[in-house]
């Protein structure tokens, strides 16, 4: 059974879920639903056509003592089997990229969303902070051998409507979309059918100012935040650890 808590002073929906299976505290990925609700772990594209997209699914399961979640922040790490990054690979919109446009964020839950529930209620806002081979001033560890073929994303949401969540629930975060754009044809990107590992590094379960923010770093389940395009290849155990410097991308979503 699905109770809804609706607080006095927010729009964010709190929801207990007694028919859900209780889980460790951890984060998911998954492409085109949630982990709990059949997301698969891999997705093959035949790269014969420039429309349509690919959509990864990011969930969480909230550890005890969330009271005003008012956000999240996403950090997530892509490894190719080919160096450097190949250039279908290359979305982030800066010169000479190839794909500056394919990548981007929404936070419309799927509409298969059953066990996975989702916080927002239609009220998230944010987008992609940053996606960039070089590393951030906090820096990052990662083999050098696979630096060149490696790529972060950053993500931030927001609401304007902090409310509290329950503990070992599986909750929706929001939605990874790379499209196909730019695939086949003229002015096409080579590199689509390279196999590609995608690793969601940490969720952040930012709350408001002097309240504590939980970050969040291992799957709920054994490999459960790792996808991969194109079935097996690259390294998924070579993303370098989680980097915390956050000041940038927050100062412009809260």
């Amino acid at each position: 059974m699905k109770r809804l808590l609706l607080s006095a002073s927010a729009l964010l929906v709190a929801v207990t879920v007694s028919s859900v299976a209780h889980a460790a505290p951890g984060i998911n990925m998954a492409w085109t639903d949630c982990r709990s609700d059949g997301g698969l772990s891999n997705r093959i594209f035949a790269c014969t056509t420039n429309s349509g997209s690919n959509v990864m699914v990011v969930s969480f399961v909230a550890p005890a003592g969330v009271t005003g979640m008012s956000g999240n922040e996403l950090v997530v790490d892509v490894i190719t089997t080919t160096s450097p990054l190949p250039a279908w690979w290359q979305l982030k919109n800066a010169a000479g990229n190839c794909r500056p446009t394919s990548l981007s964020v929404n936070f419309v839950p799927p509409a298969t969303l059953i066990n996975c529930i989702d916080p927002w209620q239609g009220q998230a806002s944010g987008g992609l902070g940053n996606y960039t081979q070089v590393a951030p001033g906090g820096g990052w560890t990662i083999p050098g051998a696979v630096e060149a073929q490696h790529a972060r994303m950053v993500i931030a949401i927001a609401t304007p409507a902090p409310g509290p969540i329950d503990a070992d629930v599986e909750y929706y975060s929001g939605n990874i979309v790379i499209s196909n754009t730019k695939t086949v044809g003229t002015n096409s990107c080579a590199g689509c059918s390279d196999p590609v590992c995608i690793v969601l590094n940490s969720v952040k379960i930012t709350q408001g100012i002097g309240v504590g923010d939980f970050t969040l770093s291992t799957p709920v389940t054994a490999n459960s935040n790792m996808v991969t395009f194109q079935g097996t290849g690259a390294d998924c155990n070579a993303v370098p650890v989680r980097n915390t410097t956050w000041g940038a991308v927050k100062s412009l979503y809260r």
